[in-house]
């Protein structure tokens, strides 16, 4: 079953990865880059679903303010 999400990355990866080629120079670490934020921002959204406005949150939310701008 393909969701909204799936159609709204498939119709975007063309652009992201001709960017990062763009600013990287280099089309294995382009995608690689690319890959890795997808499945960071995924985790990140997975998480955010599966927990709570307990304890479970509020680490969460600790832990997400020590990354770097963006990532998230």
């Amino acid at each position: 079953m393909v969701t909204a999400l799936d159609g709204i990355f498939r119709a975007e990866w063309g652009r992201v990865l001709a960017t990062l080629i763009g600013v990287l120079g280099d089309f294995d670490l382009a995608e690689d880059a690319a890959q890795e934020a997808t499945e960071a921002r995924a985790a990140y959204l997975r998480a955010r679903a599966l927990t709570d406005d307990g304890p479970g949150r509020r680490f969460l939310d600790r832990r997400l303010t020590e990354l770097p701008h963006g990532v998230v």
